[in-house]
């Protein structure tokens, strides 16, 4: 509990960074994109060309973090953790010489938030309760006073500073944010700023949560008194900024999980300073300001929603230029090595002053007319990695094009990107990869193959996004039509889809002998072998889970044993949100024996754990059915989720775990790991945040007790077009999926099916709490758990969707069990008939 609360406390001093992301990508234009629409006879996109940028690997030999600078002549430099370690490249990172850093003799810099690196060779790094201090090469450090940020510090206040970036030779740009999250109760222990995890070794975390509730921000603003987009609350002040807005919470830091607590107000400055003197030039009027970069005349600021503005470099002045929308606001701040960049090096001008910016992994490039053309395609090059974060983006003299990238939260690699008149694509290695829905972890094993084969064509087509209204049932019946007609996509995401039809009609590939699958759990594995013939898999799975102590977890052997200690047990809200914020534990006597944050959520978790009780062989189970009504309306009219709304939550959170990937923490868990519940029932899906929810003392699992015997929901579940032109390939793309480097990362959308990737998994989590000086992670044995998955509850987004609104109408009295379970099945039947 002393480890989670820290890291709720941690990231509510880290949160306002967060708050800018919104909004879409930047599209089309002049420059040669290496994605786009439309397939060819091989399935890839027509738009795929000969000429095109080649991306290589230049990263310096560095294990782990590090940050990157581009020096006045065109020298690479980067700094390792700690400042112990300076690289530099000057032949564009094709060698790299290596040479003590300021930090070689100590851990003096260890504490080191974020800094820039100076045309005289010396570095400006913001410091942990500290403030800013000027590092010379040989080691030797002074203060470099900044008056307001040195009195926050003075006064207890948290300072948070999010950019720092050097400007041509006399000017550097400073954004930072005091007050608004956390303070700290007293000096040392956790930093005051935070906005990035320290080496390893520190009594910190990267895998953090984002919390609101009743006392806390709505969910709609983030939280109350945060200026941003989404909140663009506070009057503005001279030259920018906000004027301190007040917020929510608890007052008394002894109240203050982790010894912190709500401060009552925010102050957002983006300010240009010179260099030599630390004169104060102008105040930039620009909230959350992520990015900055200059010509010889012009400073140009990137703020939180892909929007630059642009000043004189001489004294701030606004520039009449054409303006510039890169339009991303979703490139999530990684928790990594953030010198120079995270966000102060994540825009470049080139000679010809052109902006350049990457925006949810693709890396777009604005011209004077303001146009935005894509230089990277996402899906076609690592910047697309997903749990990736860009730390830096420069332009060589020679045109190439250099980005950090923070991967999986762990390590910095660096890519060096050069234009190729002469690049072809292999036609044997191009592919089409559909899915319903976005799915990070088939963007990984894109990436992943992409890495081995420079020379691949992989499309990444996503029928239900953002900039469309097509339903899944829309979604659906033009995928059919298309594999009908033998033009369908190559590889095949059934999540949501009718994966037994598909196969039924012979729209699907063996792949039996095509790949190993000898490193799957076979009880994930058997239930898709028919007849010795595999025509898909998972390649991840959830687990619909009961979490609580031993004792309580022992006396619910059924449903009808949980929604008994439901129906019998006390109301919501458990007394959470009627105490002095949202982190305040209930009496154990006071609970609630669980917590659902609507209708939706119950149905859910109930729907998964008694699906194939509900249907099967495309036919409905009414008896079933019946069941799973009246447990859903049973705890319903306990609990009122007929009248509760997602703005009217408890403490919720998100989890970040060290890259750019965000995982809402489901309601019940949250209220349960902060002692507001005696159960939790979610679905496990990410071993980073079932270790760190597992916090509170005496937790253990048990599978979630439906109608079908412990059931378990297939995820990302993959499967190869019969009408493939490249099956071989395509083959190897499956494979590629259950390969030790994709499995073994957490993506938040599954667990792993292998054994190896499981292992990885929980060896990571177990390196990172050694480091931490916390106990190993071993409150379950995931083979003994794993091993006792029956039934696989296949979700399907067409049937859930039809049954809703019934479902809903029920709750609230409109119609009957016995009404529902007539309308459902008028409804259905159809469908099921379609599907069989």
């Amino acid at each position: 509990m002393k480890y989670l609360k820290s890291a709720l406390c941690l990231l509510l001093n880290i949160c306002l960074l967060f708050m800018a992301a919104c909004g879409n990508s930047g599209r089309s234009g002049s420059l040669p994109d290496s994605g786009g629409n439309g397939r060819n006879e091989n399935g890839a996109s027509g738009l795929y060309g000969a000429a095109r940028y080649v991306e290589s690997d230049i990263t310096p030999p560095v294990e782990g973090r590090f940050a990157s600078f581009l020096a006045a002549d065109g020298t690479l430099v980067c700094f390792d953790e700690g400042l112990k370690t300076r690289y530099e490249s000057a032949d564009g990172g094709n060698s790299w010489t290596p040479s003590p850093g300021p930090g070689s003799d100590g851990d003096r810099y260890r504490d080191a938030q974020t800094g820039t690196f100076l045309p005289d060779g010396r570095l400006i790094v913001y410091m942990w309760e500290e403030g800013l201090i000027l590092i010379s090469p040989d080691g030797g450090s002074e203060s470099y006073p900044i008056q307001e940020i040195d009195d926050a510090i003075t006064n207890g206040e948290n300072v948070s500073v999010s950019l720092l970036q050097a400007l041509g030779n006399d000017r550097f740009l400073l954004g930072y944010s005091i007050g608004g999250m956390m303070v700290q109760a007293t000096r040392g222990g956790t930093p005051a700023g935070g906005n990035f995890p320290q080496e390893a070794g520190r009594d910190d975390t990267s895998d953090e949560e984002e919390t609101d509730g009743e006392n806390a921000p709505a969910p709609d603003d983030e939280f109350n008194g945060a200026t941003g987009p989404d909140n663009p609350n506070g009057d503005q002040v001279p030259g920018g900024g906000t004027a301190p807005t007040t917020g929510q919470g608890p007052q008394d830091a002894a109240q203050r999980p982790g010894g912190g607590g709500f401060s009552g107000q925010i102050m957002a400055k983006t300010q240009l300073y010179d260099i030599s003197s630390g004169r104060l030039i102008a105040e930039i009027p620009v909230e959350s300001a992520m990015g900055a970069a200059c010509d010889d005349e012009n400073l140009y600021v990137l703020d939180g929603v892909g929007k630059v503005t642009a000043y004189t470099m001489r004294d701030g002045a606004p520039i009449d230029r054409q303006a510039v929308n890169f339009g991303g606001g979703n490139e999530e701040i990684g928790m990594g090595m953030q010198m120079g960049g995270t966000v102060g090096g994540s825009l470049a001008v080139d000679a010809g002053g052109a902006l350049y910016s990457v925006q949810n992994g693709s890396l777009l490039r604005a011209g004077a007319d303001g146009v935005v053309d894509t230089v990277l395609q996402s899906t076609a090059y690592s910047t697309g990695t997903p749990r990736s974060s860009v730390g830096a983006v420069f332009v060589l003299e020679d045109g190439g094009i250099v980005v950090n990238m923070l991967e999986n939260g762990q390590a910095n690699r660096l890519y060096k990107y050069v234009w190729d008149e002469n690049a072809a694509i292999d036609p044997d290695k191009t592919l089409t990869v559909w899915s319903l829905t976005d799915n990070s972890f088939v963007r990984a094993a894109i990436a992943q193959l992409r890495k081995t084969y420079p020379d691949a064509a992989i499309t990444y087509e996503v029928a239900m996004d953002a900039s469309n209204a097509v339903s899944a049932d829309d979604a659906i019946k033009t995928l059919n039509t298309e594999l009908l007609s033998g033009n369908g996509p190559d590889i095949i995401l059934l999540d949501g889809c009718p994966a037994d039809s598909y196969a039924d009609k012979g729209m699907l590939l063996d792949l039996s002998g095509l790949i190993d699958t000898s490193d799957i759990y076979d009880n994930l594995l058997n239930p898709y072998k028919k007849d010795g013939e595999l025509y898909c898999l998972p390649t991840q799975f959830l687990m619909p889970m009961l979490m609580g102590s031993a004792d309580s977890l022992d006396g619910i052997k059924t449903q009808d044993d949980l929604i008994s200690l439901v129906v019998e047990g006390n109301d919501l809200p458990a007394g959470g949100n009627s105490g002095s914020g949202p982190f305040t534990a209930v009496e154990e006597s006071k609970r609630a024996a669980l917590y659902f944050s609507d209708l939706k959520d119950l149905c859910d978790i109930l729907w998964l754990s008694s699906a194939p009780a509900i249907v099967g062989d495309n036919k409905l189970n009414t008896d079933a059915l019946r069941s799973y009504l009246e447990a859903i309306l049973s705890i319903s009219d306990k609990y009122a989720l007929t009248e509760r709304s997602s703005g009217n939550r408890g403490p919720r959170a998100r989890f970040v775990d060290g890259g750019s990937v965000a995982t809402t923490v489901p309601d019940s868990l949250m209220w349960y790991t902060m002692e507001m519940t005696n159960y939790a029932a979610f679905f496990a899906g990410n071993l980073q945040l079932l270790q760190i929810m597992m916090e509170r003392d005496g937790s253990e699992l048990a599978l979630f007790p439906g109608l079908a015997p412990d059931a378990w929901q297939p995820s990302t579940v993959i499967s190869v077009s019969a009408d493939t032109a490249v099956p071989e390939f395509a083959a190897e793309f499956v494979e590629n999926m259950l390969s030790a480097a994709v499995q073994q990362l957490n993506y938040g959308t599954g667990l792993p099916v292998t054994r190896t990737g499981f292992a990885a998994q929980i060896d990571a989590i177990n390196e990172r709490r050694i480091e931490n000086g916390q106990p190993l992670f071993s409150a379950f044995d995931p083979d003994a758990l794993i091993g006792r998955l029956q039934t696989p509850s296949m979700a399907d987004t067409v049937l859930t969707e039809m049954m809703w609104s019934t479902v809903e109408k029920c709750c609230k009295g409109q119609i009957d069990v016995e009404g529902a379970v007539k309308e459902i099945e008028q409804n259905v039947k159809n469908y099921l008939a379609e599907r069989s």
